[in-house]
This record gives structure tokens, C-alpha cells and sequence, in this order.
């Protein structure tokens, strides 16, 4: 409520101390408070003996506040008051009234008009008086050259804020300046300008820093470092949607920017596509790495974080920016600069490739003014010439060609001598054959004798299925073939390593030195599965420790390996899957992290594995389960997820890729220590399916 005043308003109180006045009695002769209307703040004056204070005070409800001293017998400030009746009156304190702003060479006039009241100042130095051509909403400016206090100027004010007129701003150092929403600051520090932007939560450094508005499809962290990518578009709002980037993008173009404040989801807001972000956690640890001041982080496609490693073709390359500064609880400092790897053929206006097959070249079409991929016979060209013995070839584009002399055991050519010896020999018809051993599963037309020359007088007929032993290729179409036993030193049946079909033939089986394949239908190669597997027959009791141990050695138990390890091949992949049980494990937290290669000696290229647990003291009955996914071949973590029984089983599958060959140990490491106990039939089994690099085998699209 405004100021009330009213004349001969006075009451008396008792109310002692400094707090709000309680008004009682009325004084002969004067209206009382209530007169001004309850929430009217007026000026006052509570005098009792000697003590006196003057100020502004709010009346309601037979009280009044006292909430500004203007002067007091306290020394401007409010007085104790102690027992006794109190004068409490309304006033007008002198430093209110119109002399206090006159002064030894100004005069005030007062003038009214109808219901307005006019001031005047004026005196023989004319400090307070403006020009008579004083542009409305002008800014005051101090005038030195006239001795005039202000003059007119050309900046204004309007109504609403708005400020024209400026033809420059100088700035001070504005380094200490505290961020809000709409404003601007020079930090003399860096040489930057700033803005406030956002909700107070964001400061850009302009002309240094690019933004993007958008909204939040998924809930968006500032910190630790977390990269964007561009999810679609809002068209009703005008903006595009983005979130955290995932695993598996494979366009290089949907990765935009980093998160520069945190968003819920829904939220709109701004994210970083150029510039420095400052406060944010960027040491690395957050995704397994240790990263340092100036390395150069990059998009992984395989966890869909950042990462200091540059990914390999095929994935995407994406180079987000470099540390600048490395640093943990949001510390560190980041300079946002996307840099995308192009892909042959993507955006070049000169590049037109059909679908890549195996070997493809790339050749240059004048014609169509464009280059193109094409197949190396397409283009006239050897890429590669073999001998077959016993022709001899070194390879290549290039090769040297040879062939050795022929002896009693090498293929060869004819000498000069063995010419003659054999163009001596005349000419003739073979009648006999010499022959050893016996002649099984074959029926022969003819004279069969048991030793000496074998004389064939007819047809040989295969109708009996043949015994097959011998150490040259047999071909043709048998409807039943017998393989020989085999024996510690000759396998009965051997797959020579080989390439396989360019295109897979029903009933084709394969080996190319990784996996053995077969054909079901045409066209549609599969894996056949060999399997690598153990089991437990005994019990093994582990060491009460944190550390790796192996699952399936003899260190401490029965029924199990020497060393617990398998001897895998370099540049394989493998599937596996394995199921595990533990118990008397520690009552405060029956819990276990497995690795694939435990203290093996292979590398590997990548892993990925899921583990499904069961958390139960008894294990027969329902019980706490829990699910757990890791992308490392050495993780540990948890592998349930609710984990206070004192036993725990689980089933684990995943796929490990070899880069060198050497070998695993699956082992498993307690997360409290405890002579825990690994349980009878536990077993782990894989099998390869291909290179370190398969996709895939069948006809898949």
C-alpha cells in the first residue's frame, strides 16, 4: 500500500525492545491509527522519557511495524525501548519535507495545477537545470564545460528498456563477473567477449564458440566429456532432437557436437559444435581410459563413447576434438572441432561406384567423366600367375616361371638323354599292369592273379563301394564310401587347407584354416560347429583372495586341467557360453567378476559377452537374478546384479575375437575373499566361426 499521512493521528503503547509497537490507549484530542487502513505505511514518531525514534513503519491490526529508522536517539538506529507509556504519533520527518533539497544557491517553487503539484529549481549556479531542448527519455550526462549538472544527449531510454542511440561501449575488465542469463561481459583475462545464454548455465565466448538449439530425445550429461548425434527433427518447434551417441552409427554426418549443459529429456537446449567447454570431467577414467592435455579423442562405434583410439575401417571415423586441459570432477576443459572421415565414393561428385565385390579396382570412365569400380578382368589385366607342378611360379604380376629336370621321384621335363632313352623305346600297346596287395570292393572282368602283373582283359567295375587308404586325391561320384581306420599318425579322412567356392554348392563341405563350412542349400554356406569344451568332474576351492583365478585347473581341486587354459588361433573368432556355480562365498557380498582370457597369453581384437545370474544361498529355490553385459575380454565387474547370498550361478555367452594367436583362461575373481567353492560340472565351450573380422556366413543381406 502507498504512504498515507493524515493529521493529529496519536496513540500510546507499552511494548518494550526493538520489535513491531502494540497500540493501546488513545490520546484526548487525536484520530487513531486505524484511520490510515490496515497495510499503510506511514512515518512515525515513538517518544518515552529521554528515548526517541523517527522512521517508516507499516500499520495493521492495532500495529505498527518499524522497518526503516530515519533518525533516533540510538543514533539512527532503533531504540530498546524499556517499561513505560509511549507516545506513538504520525509525522513528517524533516529530511522529507521539500527545504531538505534546497540549498545555500538554489531556490525550490511550488506550483499547482489543477491536481498536480509542480517543483521548480533554480538559483544562480543552475546546477540542477537542464537545456530548454532536452529530447524526451534523453540520458543525463554531467556537463563540465558548462558547470551544468546534466545536458542532453543522444542515447535514450524508452518506456520498455529499450536503449538507441549508442555509437560505442567501452568495457572494464569484467574476468570476476558472475554468469546469468542475458548478460554480456569483456573478460580482460583471455581478450574474450562473453554472453550469458541458456537458463545462467552457459557462457559463450563470441565469435570463438557455435551452438546448436535443439531438444533432448534422451537425457543429456555435461560431464563427464559426452559426444552428440543428431536424432531427427521437431518440425512444430522448429528445431532438430539429438541425444548421447550410441553404438553402431554408421553416418559420420549424424555426430553434431558435444553436450555443453545438461538436459532432461524433452528439455530444450544448446549443445556445443565449435569452442572450448570448460568444467567438465575429462581425465577419461568414465570409459576406461587415461587420457592426457592435447590427445585427440575420437567416436567409438563399438560403445558409442569417446575414445582416444582411432576406430578401424569399417567403422566411421569421427574426430571430435583434443583435451586441453585433463582433468577429473569437472575440472578439465575441451575444444569441440568435428572432423569426419569420408568414405570413397560418398560425396565425391567425381566417384560412382555399383555394388564392391572381393578385389574390385577402381578405374577412371572418360566417357562418363566419372571413376567407377571394375573387376580386374574387366580391365585386361593379370593380377596373378601360378604354376602347377611341375611348373613352378614365384607369383604375382611378375613371376618367375620354372620347372625342374625330371628324376625317378620329380616331375619334370625330359633331358636330351632321357629323350633318346625314351624315343629308343619304340612303339607299342600296354597289356599289363604290375601290381601289389589286394584289390577289395573292386570286381575286376579279366585274369586276377594273387601276385606277378595284374592284367586287366575287361571293365573295371565300381558298383562295390571302394576302400579309399591311399595318399592320392580320389574323384567321381560314389553313392557309399569306406574310410580306412585311422591311426596315431594318419587321420582317415584330411581337408587340405583351400579357398572357398565363390558361389557355396549344395552338399559342399569346406575348410579354409579357420572354420570347417557346409552347404545345405545352394548358396547358403553355414558354419559347421567344432567344439572346444570342459567340465568339471571335481570340485575346486579357491584361494581366499580378489585376485583372477582360474576356473577349471587342478591348483586347489579335483576333476579339472593342469593349467586350466585353451590354445587359440590367431585372426579366429570364437562364440562360447559357459555355466558356472560357486558357493560357501562371502556372506557380506556373494559376488564374481569373470574375464574370458584370465592370465592367458593370446591378444584380442574385441569381446562382448552376457552374463544371466542367480543369487541364492540355496540354489533349488527362487532367488534374487540379475543380468550383466560387458565389451571387454579382461572385465571383471559384477556378473549379478543382486549379490548377498553366499552361493551364486550363471550363464555366460558372448564372442572373443583373436588378433594373436596364444591362450585363455576363463577364471572368475570373488569380490569379497573367501575359500569359495567352484561346483562340480561347471563347463565352458566355444567353437570358431571365422576371422578375427567375420561378419558373416550364409546368404544373409
Amino acid at each position: 500500500m502507498s504512504l498515507v499521512l493524515l493529521d493529529r493521528v496519536k496513540q500510546t503503547a507499552t511494548t518494550i525492545g526493538t520489535g513491531t509497537i502494540t497500540l493501546s490507549g488513545l490520546a484526548v484530542g487525536f484520530q487513531p491509527f486505524s484511520v490510515l487502513g490496515d497495510g499503510a505505511t506511514t512515518y512515525y514518531t515513538i517518544q518515552g522519557d529521554a528515548d526517541w525514534e523517527v522512521g517508516i513503519g507499516i500499520y495493521s491490526s492495532n500495529t505498527l511495524t518499524r522497518d526503516t529508522v530515519l533518525s533516533s536517539s540510538n543514533g539512527g538506529a532503533l531504540v530498546n525501548f524499556t517499561k513505560g507509556t509511549k507516545n506513538v504519533f504520525v509525522t513528517l520527518p524533516a529530511e522529507k519535507t521539500i527545504t531538505s533539497i534546497a540549498s545555500a544557491n538554489a531556490s525550490v517553487t511550488v506550483t499547482q495545477v489543477g491536481t498536480e503539484v509542480n517543483l521548480a529549481v533554480s538559483g544562480g549556479s543552475g546546477d540542477v537545470v537542464g537545456p530548454a531542448s532536452a529530447t524526451d527519455n534523453a540520458i543525463t550526462r554531467f556537463d563540465t564545460t558548462t558547470g551544468k549538472l546534466i545536458q542532453n544527449s543522444v542515447v535514450t531510454i524508452d518506456d520498455t528498456g529499450n536503449t538507441s542511440g549508442i555509437l560505442s561501449q567501452q568495457f572494464s575488465d569484467g574476468s570476476s563477473v558472475a554468469l546469468a542469463a542475458g548478460k554480456i561481459w569483456y573478460n580482460g583475462s583471455t581478450g574474450s567477449w562473453n554472453a550469458g545464454m541458456g537458463g545462467g548455465n552457459i557462457t559463450q565466448q563470441i565469435g570463438e564458440e557455435l551452438f546448436i538449439y535443439g531438444k533432448a530425445s534422451a537425457a543429456i550429461t555435461d560431464s563427464p566429456l559426452q559426444i552428440i548425434y543428431h536424432t531427427g527433427t521437431v518440425g512444430a518447434s522448429g528445431v532438430v532432437t539429438f541425444a548421447p551417441t550410441i553404438t553402431g552409427i554408421t553416418n559420420a554426418n549424424d555426430i553434431i557436437g558435444v553436450a555443453t549443459e545438461s538436459l532432461a529429456h524433452n528439455d530444450f537446449g544448446r549443445i556445443t559444435t565449435y569452442g572450448l567447454v570448460r568444467g567438465i570431467t575429462t581425465n577419461g577414467s568414465a570409459f576406461g581410459e587415461t587420457w592426457a592435455d592435447d590427445d585427440v579423442i575420437w567416436y567409438n562405434p563399438v560403445t558409442g563413447n569417446p575414445t582416444k583410439v582411432e576406430p578401424v575401417a569399417p567403422y566411421i571415423k569421427v574426430q571430435v576434438g583434443l583435451v586441453v586441459k585433463a582433468g577429473s570432477g569437472g575440472s578439465g576443459s575441451f575444444q569441440v572441432g568435428i572432423s569426419k572421415g569420408s568414405t570413397l565414393g560418398g560425396t565425391d561428385s567425381n566417384v560412382q561406384f555399383g555394388t564392391l565385390a572381393n578385389n574390385n579396382l577402381i578405374a577412371y570412365d572418360n566417357a562418363a567423366g566419372y571413376w567407377k569400380n571394375v573387376t580386374s578382368s574387366a580391365l585386361g589385366l593379370v593380377t596373378s600367375v601360378t604354376g602347377t607342378s611341375p611348373v613352378v611360379s614365384s607369383g604375382g604380376t611378375t613371376p618367375a616361371i620354372s620347372m625342374p629336370a625330371a628324376t625317378t621321384s620329380v616331375n619334370g621335363y625330359l633331358t636330351s638323354t632321357d629323350w633318346t632313352t625314351f624315343n629308343n623305346k619304340g612303339s607299342g600297346t600296354v597289356t599289363s599292369v604290375g601290381g601289389t596287395g589286394t584289390v577289395n570292393g573292386i570286381t575286376l572282368t579279366g585274369t586276377v592273379t594273387s601276385s606277378g602283373n595284374l592284367t586287366l582283359g575287361g571293365t573295371l567295375d565300381l558298383s562295390s563301394p571302394p576302400i579309399i587308404g591311399g595318399t592320392a586325391p580320389n574323384t567321381g561320384n560314389f553313392s557309399t564310401v569306406n574310410l580306412s581306420a585311422g591311426t596315431t599318425t594318419v587321420a582317415p579322412l584330411d581337408f587340405a587347407i583351400g579357398t572357398n567356392l565363390t558361389t557355396p554348392a549344395a552338399g559342399a563341405c569346406e575348410y579354409d584354416g579357420k572354420v570347417f563350412y557346409a552347404t545345405p542349400i545352394a548358396s547358403n554356406r553355414a558354419v559347421s560347429v567344432i567344439e572346444h569344451f570342459v567340465a568339471r568332474t571335481g570340485t575346486k576351492t579357491m584361494t581366499s583372495n580378489t585376485s583372477l583365478q582360474a576356473i577349471f585347473d587342478n591348483t586347489t581341486g579335483t576333476g579339472g586341467l593342469t593349467s586350466g587354459a585353451l590354445t587359440v588361433g590367431a585372426s579366429t573368432s570364437y562364440f562360447f557360453e559357459m555355466s558356472i556355480n560357486v558357493n560357501t562365498m562371502s556372506a557380506t557380498s556373494g559376488n564374481f567378476g569373470f574375464s574370458i582370457v584370465g592370465a592367458g597369453t593370446a591378444t584380442f581384437t574385441s569381446a562382448a559377452w552376457h552374463a544371466f545370474g542367480l543369487d541364492s544361498t540355496n540354489q533349488q529355490t527362487a532367488a534374487a537374478a540379475g543380468t550383466s553385459w560387458q565389451s571387454t575380454a579382461g572385465a571383471t565387474g559384477n556378473i549379478i546384479t543382486a549379490a548377498v547370498g553366499t552361493s551364486a550361478s550363471a550363464i555366460v555367452k558372448g564372442i572373443f575375437r583373436i588378433n594373436g594367436a596364444g591362450t585363455i583362461i576363463p577364471s572368475i575373481q570373488l569380490t569379497t575373499a573367501n575359500a569359495a567353492v567352484i561346483g562340480v560340472n561347471t563347463w565352458f565351450k566355444c567353437y570358431p566361426v571365422g576371422t578375427n573380422t567375420v561378419i558373416s556366413v550364409g546368404n544373409w543381406a
